[in-house]
């Protein structure tokens, strides 16, 4: 009971952490670098050699891979550098909080419990009614939440 604590508090203290990150920008269609780059009136041939590149081709390949998604970290670390700023990285949960994405997981895996046991239920005429069927699905899925939290991201997505 005590390591559920700890970790019920552990990611109270991370929602609290992330709230700042709730509403980032959209990253520009091009990507930060060109956007930063151009903002700052930085050529290409300047960010490259500030890079320790030799040619403008690497700030291109950059720039491109930062657009399509391919960019590592270290390569977009190092454009920030050069560009003097930071690079912020972060994962930034969907529903608001981890807190709220634990509970979408548990009302998701037990509504799909729940649906599945009423559908052979309805098929045995003992369905149990849409307003009951809510009630015992939030019920689930509160069950779901004091148990292992593992056991929610078992099932697929």
């Amino acid at each position: 009971m005590a390591s559920r604590a700890i970790e019920n508090r552990r990611r109270a203290q991370l929602d609290q952490s992330l709230q700042r990150f709730e509403n980032l920008p959209s990253p520009p269609p091009r990507g930060w670098v060109r956007a930063v780059r151009s903002s700052l009136g930085v050529s290409m041939r300047q960010l490259a050699g500030r890079m320790g590149a030799s040619s403008s081709s690497t700030v291109a390949q950059v720039e491109a891979g930062e657009a399509n998604g391919s960019i590592t970290l270290r390569r977009l670390r190092a454009a920030a550098d050069a560009l003097d700023c930071d690079l912020v990285y972060g994962l930034v949960p969907r529903h608001g909080s981890l807190q709220a994405t634990v509970r979408a997981r548990a009302m998701k895996v037990a509504r799909e419990a729940m649906m599945q046991a009423d559908r052979h239920m309805v098929l045995e005429a003992q369905g149990v009614g849409e307003e009951r069927l809510a009630q015992l699905i939030e019920e689930l899925a509160e069950e779901l939440e004091r148990a292992s939290l593992r056991k929610l991201w078992d099932a697929p997505r």
